[in-house]
């Protein structure tokens, strides 16, 4: 439900916020605009809109060759929502980094950028989010490639994006989050050591191709029901 937490600091200056406190006693809260506060959440929130307030951003999750379209999401995006679109390699099945970056995969890739930009202006949305392999930092994606090798992979997409003028600074509207696990973020000695042979932040930075810089943040300390099988006490970080 708070995934959509880790972006919110990072979007200056695309949006401004109102204070925390009257977001949360607040019963209704309108469209992301440059002038109201981000408020969202991963779809299954959706339902929940007239108890927490309207979803400014809804976080969707997609893998590559994957369509972006189908009434549930014109639901969503007519409402006045926004999205942070995940396309996602999966870790466990899909093609490495380098072979994306070959151009292997550049028509389901293309094809997808075409359907975000064209569902933000068929539902008048100034601005969607796009990311590519969300939590790159994870051991999961390692046999994908290097985090170099991912660089090398955002950039090729970044650039499909730009040859069909689909990013915001061209006219289209696409804005690029680069989203790590919050591990990236850390110091060596204040990481997990099973983190850290998966690099840091700056391993995975395409550099100008980035307009929001985000983290997942993962404790199991946080979860509501200490019966589950793998609660840890709260404050003991266990990564993804």
């Amino acid at each position: 439900i708070l995934v959509m937490a880790f972006a919110i600091s990072a979007m200056v200056p695309f949006l401004s916020f109102a204070p925390a406190d009257a977001v949360a006693n607040s019963t209704t809260v309108t469209a992301a605009t440059s002038q109201d506060a981000l408020f969202g959440g991963t779809i299954p929130l959706v339902p929940a809109q007239s108890r927490v307030g309207h979803l400014g951003i809804v976080r969707m999750y997609y893998n590559l060759g994957e369509q972006f379209r189908g009434p549930a999401l014109d639901a969503i995006l007519h409402s006045g929502s926004t999205g942070l679109v995940s396309l996602d390699d999966p870790s466990k099945n899909g093609p490495s980094y380098a072979s994306i970056t070959a151009g292997r995969y550049d028509k389901e890739i293309r094809s997808f950028l075409i359907q975000l930009d064209q569902a933000a202006v068929t539902y008048h949305l100034p601005t969607i989010y796009f990311a590519f392999e969300h939590e790159a930092n994870s051991p999961s994606h390692a046999r994908l490639g290097t985090p170099a090798q991912f660089v090398a992979a955002y950039n090729h997409i970044h650039a499909l994006a730009a040859a069909a003028k689909l990013n915001w600074n061209q006219g289209g509207r696409i804005h690029w989050a680069l989203i790590l696990e919050h591990m990236s973020y850390f110091t060596k000695s204040e990481g997990p050591a099973w983190s850290l042979p998966m690099g840091f932040a700056q391993n995975y930075g395409p550099g100008s191709g980035v307009d929001v810089v985000a983290a997942d943040g993962h404790n199991a300390g946080e979860r509501h029901d200490a019966r589950e099988p793998h609660f840890t006490p709260p404050g003991r970080d266990v990564g993804a």
